[in-house]
């Protein structure tokens, strides 16, 4: 992409180009100097952005000034978290390329999280997780307004006219109704933006659909002859650390409700994640606790989240993934960095073995719908969430086997290989792993891998679900609730095939890739898998054919529709 194709007169392009790419602002690379065009155009101007030095000092100095003046506020509280996963935020916000933005301070271009997206989620947390948990659910909702404030707008009128939401009308007195009504309020707690300890530098990221015409409104089945549509797009590294802060907004406010925002606002960090891409394992957050009152903290999350799995239907699975092959892992720039296993690879991976259980006993459109009942699509989010961290940091090895045109004898002699017996001889794994360290218009093309035995920790989290079905104006005609127990079963199925027929990786059909039987999964078999599989579309059949009992029967015999 030449900057000349800016749609600025040329005398300001030749300005722009006078600044190197280093020392410009990332946030006016990203959003003035970048052209929509093609994917592959798009990974050259984000790679632009990520080539923006930005300016560590200048965030040192900005550190210190924020961290003096936001002491001096009322009841405020500082903690710190980093980042377990891949993190982005606000990709589909306004900009020229094509769900690649990311969140950039506007003044001095670093990416943070801004106090209002950290509010609304807090908020949600509360509403969905908290609230359910509380005994006096009326006095709970009350608190949650005194934190974020209310609204005279059509939300709050419907939440006080239901019979079974604990809203209420507020006076002046509350004791005596006949007072003048509080339409609005302004919430007691500020949630100010978090900003990164040092000056995180984006990395590129990129997700592939590899099923395009199927995920249409067509008849197009599934099938590995499809392209994949690459898109690239923005997000910030693991153990990025963050600095969150929240304070009251007048010095007479409880400050039960500082801590009560401060939990809400790290239980939805902690359990639920942050920013876009949460099911995919994006946006997860661990809580550093060598803070003052942080270990307290942990154990008050810890506490609350027992509480509300023994009230909301929740359910979570965790075990280790451990190679027993090398695995040709990459990102987007299939460097050494990126060699690892991303949670969103992972997650398309378990949706094709998902796929593999029922493709063959429902037709397209309604193998559609219960991926989508299950994965999420465009129009809604999935309810199962994939989490995938280092059991210890991945140590890639670049392979390296050839001097020009032959295999290494070092390379031959240290993984016990013997030497051919002629000239016309290709070892099978030099000829299974062909295109991993090649020439090609003289350049030297190799691929890093992860060496056997590296581990991750993977956990799968599930809540309820809806399965949804849409006419052909994508609007939705029934829903019908699925168990999240259910759901979770159908990715540990997934999970389980995955691990016993399938790979990860470049060559995965070659046995590259492959992984151990994993722990806490060995009670499931292929006749299981099936089972579950048909228990699932049972329950489909059920809602879809409104059989009643009739349909509870034939989903208790584990029957197969």
């Amino acid at each position: 992409m030449m900057p000349s194709t800016l749609a600025l007169p040329k005398s300001t392009v030749d300005l722009i180009n006078t600044v190197p790419t280093a020392r410009r602002h990332p946030g006016l690379q990203l959003d003035k100097f970048s052209v929509a065009d093609e994917q592959t155009e798009q990974k050259k101007a984000l790679e632009k952005v990520i080539a923006t030095a930005g300016d560590p000092a200048l965030l040192d100095t900005l550190l210190q000034r924020r961290h003096a003046r936001l002491s001096t506020l009322p009841g405020i509280r500082w903690w710190r978290c980093q980042t377990t996963g891949p993190f982005t935020l606000h990709l589909s916000r306004a900009s020229a390329l094509e769900n690649a933005g990311i969140c950039l301070h506007p003044l001095y271009g670093f990416v943070y999280l801004p106090g209002s997206g950290l509010k609304g989620m807090a908020r949600a947390y509360a509403e969905t997780l908290w609230l359910p948990t509380q005994t006096k659910r009326q006095a709970a909702w009350r608190t949650i307004e005194d934190v974020f404030g209310w609204a005279p707008n059509r939300d709050r009128q419907k939440q006080t006219r239901a019979a079974d939401h604990p809203a209420t009308r507020r006076h002046v007195y509350d004791a005596d109704p006949l007072t003048p009504e509080i339409t609005a309020h302004t919430g007691a707690i500020v949630f100010h933006d978090a900003w990164p300890k040092t000056w995180p530098r984006p990395v590129l990221d990129i997700v592939n659909n590899h099923h395009s015409e199927y995920y249409k409104d067509t008849q197009h089945p599934p099938g590995d002859w499809e392209n994949p549509v690459p898109v690239y797009f923005l997000a910030v590294a693991v153990d990025t650390t963050f600095t969150f802060a929240i304070s009251k907004r007048r010095s007479d406010v409880a400050d039960h409700l500082v801590d009560l925002a401060r939990q809400w606002l790290v239980g939805t960090l902690s359990f639920l994640g942050a920013g876009a891409k949460t099911a995919a394992g994006y946006g997860s957050f661990a809580l550093i606790t060598d803070a003052e009152k942080a270990p307290q903290l942990a154990e008050t999350l810890q506490r609350s989240w027992q509480n509300i799995h023994e009230i909301i239907p929740l359910t979570e699975f965790s075990t280790t993934l451990e190679l027993v092959t090398p695995a040709f892992l990459a990102g987007a720039q299939q460097a050494r960095e990126d060699c690892n296993l991303r949670p969103a690879t992972l997650r398309g991976l378990l949706r094709w073995w998902w796929r593999t259980m029922h493709a063959a006993h429902v037709d397209v459109d309604v193998l559609r719908d219960l991926e989508a009942a299950v994965w999420g699509n465009t129009n809604t989010g999935g309810p199962v969430r994939i989490l995938v961290e280092q059991s210890a940091p991945v140590s890639p090895d670049l392979y390296n086997y050839k001097d020009h045109s032959r295999p290494k004898l070092e390379f031959q002699m240290a993984h016990n290989l013997e030497q051919a017996p002629n000239n016309r001889t290709t070892q099978g794994l030099f000829y299974a792993s062909y295109g991993m360290d090649e020439r090609s218009g003289g350049q030297l093309k190799q691929r890093w891998y992860a060496p056997p035995g590296t581990q991750w920790t993977v956990g799968l989290s599930a809540r309820s679900g809806v399965y949804e079905e849409r006419n052909a104006q994508s609007r939705i005609i029934r829903s019908q609730p699925l168990p999240a127990q259910h759901l979770l079963n159908q990715a540990k199925a997934a999970l389980w095939l995955f691990c016993h027929f399938g790979g990860v990786g470049a060559k995965a059909r070659k046995g590259f890739g492959s992984f151990a039987d994993p722990p806490n999964l060995q009670d499931l078999t292929l006749e299981a898998c099936q089972e579950l599989a048909g228990q699932f579309r049972a329950l489909w059949w059920c809602y879809a054919t409104r059989l009643g009992q009739i349909g509870y029967v034939c989903l208790r015999k584990q029957a197969d529709y």
